[in-house]
């Protein structure tokens, strides 16, 4: 398990906060993503493709549970 680091330029505090880590036995990013209610829903969507942008050019691919 390692801290993944390459999410940080698209995390904004107060806007799209999170901490990520890479499950390498498994191939698995886990993250944890928080959008305070008050914070500009756009821009929250905005940062979330950029992470996904960010995270499939890693050649990862995401699973999630809502």
């Amino acid at each position: 398990m390692k801290e993944v680091n390459y999410h940080r330029e698209v995390g904004t505090e107060k806007v799209f906060e999170l901490s990520a880590l890479e499950l390498s036995d498994i191939d698995t990013i886990l993250a944890y993503i928080f959008r305070p209610p008050d914070s500009d829903f756009y821009e929250f969507l905005h940062r979330l493709e950029l992470l996904f942008l960010k995270v499939s050019s890693k050649g990862k691919s995401f699973n999630s549970l809502w």
